[in-house]
């Protein structure tokens, strides 16, 4: 979460981590940066440890926590 956070920050972006929920992870983020924000989200995610087996993360985003769609 730091090192991405870093990467937003690094890159101007207006996306924010705003809440974890257990393995969850909240942002809120513009319409215009959804798709920068969801691969970079994704990349730094998965890459956070090296472990011996893969690490799987799913992104989703909408409009409303209720109705999360448009899973990577």
């Amino acid at each position: 979460m730091i090192n991405l956070d870093l990467e937003l920050k690094k890159r101007f972006m207006k996306t924010k981590i705003i809440m974890q929920i257990h393995d969850e992870l909240i942002f809120d983020s513009p319409l215009s940066e959804i798709d920068e924000a969801m691969n970079l989200i994704k990349m730094v995610m998965e890459s956070a440890i090296v472990l011996n087996v893969s690490t799987s993360v799913k992104v989703n985003y909408n409009d409303n926590w209720c109705k999360l769609t448009n899973t990577i």
